[in-house]
Parts: structure tokens; C-alpha cells; sequence
């Protein structure tokens, strides 16, 4: 997969263009379709063949070695960190605050739209 994506074919007229994997999910449009180049670009690149590589600085998402069986994998898959980094996506630590500052404040908004709202002076009635 990784050399399908990455090989180069001549066309007629002389240029080179690269070829492109059929990813079998939804990819609509170009901003769906340059997203998935981005992560193929990031994640598919030949040193993930190699012995201890991570795709973090403190090796939380590394490539395993020697496991075979499934309840290795499935041990594995259970001591991945419940929140992803934002590092493993290649964005700056700070993107997670921003994430959950914005969660909050829409957490307070919806609780301030739930509260009751104080009707006064409708239909001449005073409440």
C-alpha cells in the first residue's frame, strides 16, 4: 500500500504524476480527499517499519513489536491513553485547550438556555 502511494507513473505526454490509493470511506470533495493526503503523508512513511518508532514524543503511540496474538493486541489497544494528544495529529499542544475551552463554553451556554426564563408583564399580568 505504502508503494502504491508512493510510486510515480510517466503519462503519455512525458509528466509525471503521482498515483493515489482508492480509500473505501467517504471522500466527497478536495478538502476531504487533500485531509486524507495529509494523514496518509504523516502516518505512511517507511521509518514506521522500523524498530521502536512512535508518533509521539513520549512514545504513548508507538508501533509494537513481537505481538502476535490477540490478547496482546487487545492488552495493547487497553493501555492506549483515553484522550488522544493532539500531538499524535500533529497539531500544537494548545489545540487540546482551545478544544476543551470551547466544549465548556458550550456547556454553559446550553445550561444557561435551559434555565427558566422570567416572563414578566405578559398579557397584563405581572408574575
Amino acid at each position: 500500500m505504502l508503494q502504491l502511494y508512493k510510486s510515480k507513473e510517466q503519462t503519455a505526454d512525458g509528466m509525471n504524476s503521482e498515483r493515489e490509493l482508492i480509500y473505501g470511506g467517504r471522500v466527497t470533495d478536495d478538502f476531504d480527499r487533500r485531509c486524507l493526503k495529509t494523514v496518509l503523508r504523516k502516518f505512511y512513511i517507511p521509518e514506521i517499519f522500523s524498530d521502536n518508532y512512535s508518533f509521539t514524543p513520549d512514545s504513548s503511540y508507538a508501533i509494537p513489536n513481537g505481538i502476535s496474538d490477540f490478547d496482546s493486541v487487545q492488552q495493547l489497544v487497553e493501555e492506549l491513553p483515553v484522550s488522544d494528544m493532539p500531538e499524535v495529529f500533529g497539531m500544537h499542544s494548545n489545540a487540546q485547550k482551545a478544544y476543551q475551552t470551547r466544549m465548556a463554553e458550550q456547556l454553559v451556554n446550553n445550561i444557561r438556555l435551559a434555565q427558566p426564563r422570567l416572563a414578566s408583564n405578559v398579557m397584563g399580568y405581572s408574575y
